[in-house]
């Protein structure tokens, strides 16, 4: 229990910093969520979360990833960083990208919350298989 409680303090400053560093208030915030700003100010508290549906209004309002918010590091965070300044990275890729957002959020809220659970499946599945590549090569050196 502790932990969830210091994980929701820890989202509620990654909020807060966010929302600062975008220079608005928690009103404006609010306002923009279409929520009260206590809502903003419970979730900066850690005393709640916002919902998936809130969640992604506030990556799109606060330009920061659900990654970034809810404390999330991840090992593909180097590897996208590089790709996106090889010169290999194309417009298509691009298109790509855009292609799937908007195909995200045309779904509803429920199937917004399975892509992204299938998502972080598909990205665990990845890493699972990147080390089990890695522990062959290692014992074949």
């Amino acid at each position: 229990m502790n932990d969830n409680i210091s994980n929701m303090e820890k989202i509620g400053k990654n909020i807060q910093e966010a929302r600062k560093n975008a220079k608005m208030n928690q009103t404006d915030l609010a306002k923009e969520l279409n929520l009260t700003s206590s809502s903003v100010s419970n979730w900066e508290k850690g005393k709640s979360l916002p919902d998936i549906e809130n969640l992604i209004e506030l990556c799109k309002i606060l330009r920061i990833s659900s990654d970034e918010i809810l404390g999330i590091e991840t090992k593909n965070k180097s590897i996208h960083s590089s790709i996106e300044k090889s010169s290999h990275y194309s417009s298509y890729n691009n298109e790509l990208e855009k292609d799937l957002l908007n195909k995200f959020r045309m779904l509803n809220k429920d199937n917004k919350y399975k892509a992204i659970t299938n998502m972080i499946n598909l990205l665990e599945s990845q890493d699972n298989q990147n080390n089990i590549d890695k522990e062959k090569k290692n014992k074949g050196a």
